[in-house]
């Protein structure tokens, strides 16, 4: 025969018996064993659990994005595994123990369970018995670019989560500059020019927060207008070209040559074709609409050559004769003096060491290959001539017949080159 004892005061004689268990704990599990006048006892000791706990959670209601702490109360710690957590949201964990921690990142309602194991093996299934709710604000904004020292409207488009509503914004500029607000308008002016990161961080009447960042979002600008001509004086009809030097972004471009023309390329070219003082303007807008303008002279003209010479007349030379040039609308010039000598020099010094009359030449080129020339004489009087021998060599000693053809002379002198003079 056979006698089980289970250790809760109940037995049975059967062979493999099953047995439940009404409370948890320890049981001693004794089996006796009977043959003839032989027995024999063996026994064994078993740990029976049965876990009656619930889910803990800090509420039913959370701010979307922030951390929750779940548990398991009413359980012996020391007999539990793992659990396996559903958070209602599409995600689980696996953690041992009960303990999870679970960050909610969109509004909603969810229902929380769990599966515990015990050292047994023994599944335990919990569930919340409310809903948790997700609660918290959508943070958006948008903004438009502006020129610098005109105030930025930032436009709040933020959502709340349909309950509670957004009692504080906090603007991050990016300028090193944090306001908090209560209300529109959100308003604020840079004070320099270059792109910024802006941030937004709302907060509803739960307490619940949300930000947004938007990095190099916004552009605060001041555009600067300028151009350089190719040349500042030009001939009618020459082309000349307007170079562009502005500092900005996306500029577009307004030119106003200033006779009726205008051009929107970058740097133009253009032909003046009556002569005149123009002041071509250029006109720019960036990408912000902010604008500049500038504007340059430029003079369309032939040249004008105009000079003063410091002596125009000499009894007898030699005569050092300065020029000055006064000449206006050219690109370049050259004295001749007449003489067969030439110079670049803008007011040169000439020295005349022969009578005669010479006709000073300043000839003026201008931007466009036009052209003038104005011509002035220089004077000198005095004697002139030339001297007449026969060049054949001769006996020693010989004499040699010399003579002077000459013009206004009145005394002659002559040097033999042999130490003799008359």
């Amino acid at each position: 025969t056979r006698t089980w004892y289970f250790g809760d005061g109940l037995t049975d004689t059967t062979e493999n018996p099953a047995h439940t268990y009404a409370a948890s704990g320890f049981y001693t599990v004794r089996l006796i064993a009977v043959n003839g006048n032989c027995a024999d006892t063996i026994e064994r000791q078993i740990h029976v659990i049965d876990e009656k706990g619930k889910i803990k959670a800090p509420g039913t209601a959370f701010c979307r994005g922030a951390l929750t702490d779940f548990d398991i109360a009413g359980v012996n710690h020391d007999n539990i595994v793992n659990t396996i957590w559903d958070f209602g949201d599409g995600q689980t964990a696996t953690v041992g123990g009960t303990a999870a921690s679970h960050t909610y990142n969109a509004n909603g309602v969810y229902m929380v369970s769990a599966t515990m194991t015990d050292i047994n093996g023994c599944p335990y299934y919990y569930q919340m018995p409310d809903s948790v709710h997700v609660y918290g604000p959508d943070a958006r904004f948008n903004a438009l670019g502006a020129c610098l020292g005109s105030p930025v409207t930032f436009n709040d488009v933020s959502e709340n989560d349909g309950i509670h509503p957004i009692v504080k914004w906090t603007w991050d500029y990016g300028d090193k500059i944090i306001q908090d607000f209560t209300a529109p308008p959100f308003l604020h002016t840079y004070s320099d020019t270059g792109y910024y990161s802006v941030k937004l961080t709302t907060t509803d009447n739960f307490g619940c927060t949300d930000s947004v960042k938007r990095g190099n979002y916004l552009l605060i600008s001041k555009p600067y207008a300028g151009f350089v001509l190719s040349d500042s004086v030009i001939c009618p009809g020459a082309e000349i070209t307007l170079l562009d030097t502005s500092v900005g972004r996306n500029l577009q471009y307004a030119w106003d040559f200033g006779e009726g023309s205008q051009s929107t390329e970058q740097s133009p070219s253009f032909q003046y074709m009556k002569t005149g003082v123009y002041h071509p303007e250029l006109h720019i807008t960036d990408v912000n609409g902010c604008m500049d303008s500038t504007s340059r002279k430029l003079v369309v003209g032939n040249p004008d050559a105009k000079f003063t010479m410091s002596d125009s007349s000499s009894t007898c030379p030699p005569l050092q004769v300065n020029f000055a040039n006064k000449s206006v609308n050219y690109k370049s010039f050259v004295w001749d003096f007449g003489d067969g000598s030439t110079s670049t020099l803008l007011s040169p010094s000439h020295l005349y060491t022969y009578p005669g009359i010479y006709p000073v030449s300043l000839i003026l080129t201008g931007v466009g290959g036009c052209t003038d020339t104005l011509v002035k004489n220089v004077t000198i009087a005095g004697p002139t001539g030339v001297m007449r021998y026969d060049s054949l060599p001769y006996c020693f000693p010989s004499e040699t017949q010399f003579l002077a053809d000459t013009k206004g002379a009145v005394v002659f002198t002559w040097d033999f080159g042999d130490g003799n003079t008359i």
